[in-house]
């Protein structure tokens, strides 16, 4: 599992934190971003595949302007059917197989 995963999202740096369902919010979630404190949380409730997609979720949320209208409807389509095709076509790696943290330095 992941350490120390930082993604740099429009400039920003955002922690990914794998964590338990019960200690992302207090009712159940896959997951969610963090803008003020730069975190994404990410439940490890689910299989690997579902936590990939969440993830890929989370960084939409992050990429797209606040101000965007209906955007959790739009994530919740977009999401799983982007984490498809990179993963269909073999250029979605998780970063749950990668043995080393990402530092930003």
């Amino acid at each position: 599992m992941k350490k120390n995963l930082f993604l740099i999202i429009e400039g920003k740096v955002f922690k990914v934190n794998y964590v338990r369902t019960s200690k992302v919010l207090d009712s159940p979630t896959a997951g969610l971003i963090d803008y003020m404190k730069g975190v994404i949380c990410i439940s490890t409730d689910r299989p690997r595949d579902a936590q990939d997609e969440t993830l890929l979720h989370e960084i939409i949320h992050g990429i797209l302007p606040p101000s965007t209208r209906d955007e959790e409807k739009f994530v919740e389509v977009f999401a799983p059917r982007l984490f498809g095709v990179l993963k269909t076509n073999g250029l979605w790696r998780s970063p749950l197989e990668s043995k080393e943290g990402n530092t930003v330095g």
